[in-house]
């Protein structure tokens, strides 16, 4: 069980140990962040990357620094069988979501791809996937080994 020092949501509370707490919040400010989109590469905003990464920072109080992003624009993408503007959005990171974390991301990215790309909240389809800790690797190793040398 989480100790009574552990301020993490109560979905990451059995991941929460003295020990491997700093390292651990490390590895939550480390989202994967992919977006495939039917819309056209010149109809993004030439700075696209770096404002969907300032409104991810922002509505996960994570740094930056530490969002991997990649853009796929001009796929051959559709939802529902029209080729209407579509984008599938798929954000990974250990441990870092909930029932109610995710409708306050959900409707943070889809007012932003609404925004910048014209894409209608209907047609954003995100995706939240859990990592496991063995399975996400950064400085040349996993961040399960990363986690427990703290």
């Amino acid at each position: 069980m989480a100790q009574s020092s552990c301020r993490l949501p109560a979905a990451l509370a059995l991941r929460c140990s003295a020990p491997s707490r700093n390292l651990y919040l490390s590895a939550l400010r480390m989202p994967l962040v992919t977006v495939a989109s039917n819309v056209p590469d010149q109809k993004f905003p030439k700075d696209f990357n770096r404002q969907f990464t300032n409104v991810l920072a922002e509505a996960t109080g994570k740094p930056a620094a530490r969002i991997s992003l990649l853009v796929t624009p001009g796929a051959r993408l559709t939802h529902g069988g029209t080729n209407e503007p579509t984008c599938l959005i798929t954000v990974k990171a250990i441990g870092a979501f909930s029932d109610d974390l995710n409708v306050k991301y959900s409707a943070t990215i889809a007012d932003f791809m609404h925004k910048s790309v014209g894409i209608s909240p209907e047609k954003c389809i995100i995706q939240y996937m859990n990592l496991e800790p063995e399975n996400v690797s950064n400085s040349g190793t996993t961040m399960k080994v990363l986690m427990s040398k703290k």
